[in-house]
């Protein structure tokens, strides 16, 4: 009973007789027991269920086992002896019944123990077991993280870390399974004595007997798992690959077993080693299934990664993976990912195919390399692959793979094949800038290959065999680009190719029609390479000038440079008025739905938040809609 319980305050330290057994026990107050729930008074049994099993410890109960290892009652069960459990529970119900104890039933809901594989259910049971005294193991362990010898990253899982550390009891090491390491543990059967010994004994150290009983049960599978830093190394000799090898610098372990494993690496480390077995330990997180759940065989919803690799490869799987799984970070699986980073091999394929189309099979060197002299748009490429390549490092040495993936997706595909793959085609067309260019493109392929190689070794290992022809790019120098100094137009320069490719977009042009663009450059931004750029890349003829101060152009704003395309001998300005106006009147109509439907105070206290904020996102559309329509019609000029 709850010792604040008023009904019950005076039976404290009475005894009861149990119905069945005809045995007195105690009656015991314990702040364990809700006073709130049925009467209030609550029998425990210590022998079989952890809480019950505190308890009694707290108060010297006995603890009486009822049960034989295959779950039938045994001989302190009495007249039910022999058994079985679930056949046992209807029995002893019949006879409480029988002798008048029962004063009602209802229906509980319990929170019931079932096997993770099979989901029998499980019965607490008291047994004798081997266990591990953790005391003397925890202290140097939680002072190894709390110095900084061994860190977590995310630091955040220090917290989880100590929780653990900081509450653990004795760890129970015995199984009773048939595979695993065996308990060094003997028995001798003529004195009883137990003999824990490194090699098998032949005679009992106590009687010199040589009926000897080794246990049966084998050591928890984490027992060795926590040896592993030091025992897959040779110890305990002193080997030169545990001299090499230990302390090891990194962990990554997913938090699930933080507890179970890093824990207890560290406890074995520091008792056997006297060092921290490791000095990072990086928590990623778990990828989930689809709807969120861990994946898990007996749920049945686990991805087998061989499926997706026959689907889709094994380096598409892995580039989404590490694209996805932020630190610490679960994430929901999605095939999405996998048919993204498919997308991404075509694209970085296509790219080498066009780059072997102008560099020499196998002569690429695999290191250094870089022009000494690159004209301005491989000296734009090659100043950017610098700056990712050391952004990149530091990403990594943090240990942030998703944001160093993501970076160099993101500078592959936006930077290197939309942009200087295009510029290139103009800069190889030249004579005077061909060959530094042919140089640039082998040596930007080369360290791209090599900075995706952790995340796709098989495509990246089969274009480096290709362009540079000797060697593993497995081993191979980590890139180290030189600083270049990038011309400093070039983010202008890319804003008026922007403008020219939507009025053409706007206007429905093909690409390859020719214009013409007058360009203002108050500020002298422009170089000469714009000029073949733009017709190489937009097919535009520049010419450069004051802004002109008549309608009939369209104005493209780019920096400190303006681009003025005259509009007559191009687009049919009165067809285009009437397209526009057209397209005006639409989402006006689409502006006024959205906007009386907002403007309505029902409507917002009524309808689910989801459905107002697709309207917010309708009108604010149709007002970016309304706004450009306005300004083409406005550059087209009064008819």
């Amino acid at each position: 009973v709850h010792p604040d319980d008023e009904r019950y305050r005076e039976l404290v330290g009475r005894s009861v007789v149990l119905p069945l057994a005809d045995r007195q026990i105690p009656i015991v107050a314990d702040a364990a027991v809700d006073p709130e729930f049925g009467t209030g008074a609550v029998k425990v049994t210590p022998a079989h269920d952890p809480n019950d099993f505190e308890i009694g410890n707290r108060h010297g109960l006995e603890a009486i086992n009822i049960f034989t290892i295959e779950a039938e009652v045994n001989d302190n069960g009495g007249d039910f002896a022999g058994l079985d459990r679930m056949a046992a529970r209807t029995a002893v119900k019949e006879a409480l019944a029988e002798q008048g104890h029962i004063d009602h039933i209802e229906e509980r809901a319990h929170s019931v123990g079932r096997c993770y594989r099979c989901s029998t259910i499980v019965e607490p049971y008291l047994s004798l077991q081997w266990f591990v005294k953790v005391g003397p193991l925890v202290v140097p362990a939680i002072e190894a993280v709390r110095d900084g010898r061994t860190r977590f990253v995310p630091q955040r899982w220090e917290n989880s870390y100590f929780h653990w550390m900081e509450n653990l009891r004795d760890w129970c090491v015995s199984r009773q399974i048939w595979w695993g390491h065996r308990i060094p543990a003997w028995y001798c059967a003529d004195c009883d004595e137990v003999i824990v010994a490194r090699e098998d004994p032949t005679a009992c150290p106590s009687c010199g007997g040589s009926s000897l009983r080794q246990d049966e049960d084998v050591l928890d599978t984490w027992f060795s798992s926590a040896l592993w830093p030091f025992s897959t190394l040779g110890w305990p000799d002193e080997t030169a690959d545990l001299a090499d090898f230990y302390p090891n610098a990194v962990l990554v372990t997913g938090f699930d077993i933080i507890y179970f494993w890093v824990a207890r690496m560290l406890k074995m480390g520091l008792e056997f080693m006297g060092d921290v077995p490791f000095v990072d330990v990086v928590i990623h997180g778990l990828v989930r299934s689809p709807d969120g759940r861990k994946m898990s065989k007996s749920l049945g919803n686990a991805i087998d990664p061989l499926d997706v690799i026959e689907s889709h490869g094994a380096d598409p799987l892995r580039l989404a993976i590490v694209q996805a799984a932020a630190p610490g970070q679960d994430v929901p699986f999605d095939m999405e990912w996998v048919e993204g980073a498919r997308k991404f091999g075509n694209k970085l394929w296509n790219a080498a195919r066009f780059v072997l189309g102008h560099v020499d099979a196998g002569s690429v060197p695999g290191t250094g390399g870089y022009p000494e002299d690159p004209g301005p748009e491989s000296a734009w490429i090659l100043s950017r692959l610098a700056e990712v390549v050391e952004r990149f490092d530091e990403l990594s040495d943090e240990y942030r793979f998703s944001d160093a993936y993501g970076l160099l997706y993101n500078f592959a595909w936006s930077e290197v094949f939309d942009w200087y793959l295009e510029l290139s085609k103009a800069a190889l067309a030249d004579d005077a800038s061909a060959a530094e260019t042919r140089q640039t493109l082998g040596i930007v392929l080369r360290d791209l290959l090599k900075l995706f190689h952790p995340a796709i070794p098989y495509l990246t290992e089969e274009l480096w065999n290709e362009l540079v022809g000797e060697g593993l790019l497995a081993g191979s120098t980590w890139p180290d680009p030189p600083e270049v100094a990038s011309p400093a137009s070039m983010d202008v320069f890319q804003e008026l190719v922007g403008g020219v490719r939507r009025f053409r977009s706007s206007h429905q042009l093909s690409p390859r029609q020719q214009l013409e663009v007058l360009i203002a450059d108050p500020e002298s931004a422009a170089e000469p390479w714009w000029e073949r750029q733009l017709q190489s890349l937009v097919a535009v003829t520049a010419r450069f000038g004051a802004a002109p101060d008549t309608d009939g152009f369209t104005r493209i704003v780019a920096g400190t440079v303006q681009g003025f395309i005259p509009l007559a001998g191009v687009v049919d300005l009165d067809a285009e008025r009437d397209r526009l106006h057209r397209a005006l009147a639409t989402a006006e109509q689409d502006f006024g739905v959205a906007d009386k439907k907002l403007s309505n105070p029902s409507f917002r206290d009524r309808a689910p938040a989801e459905i107002v904020a697709k309207e917010e996102q309708k009108r604010a559309e149709a007002e970016a809609t309304l706004a450009k329509l306005r300004a083409q019609l406005d550059e087209l000029g009064t008819p």
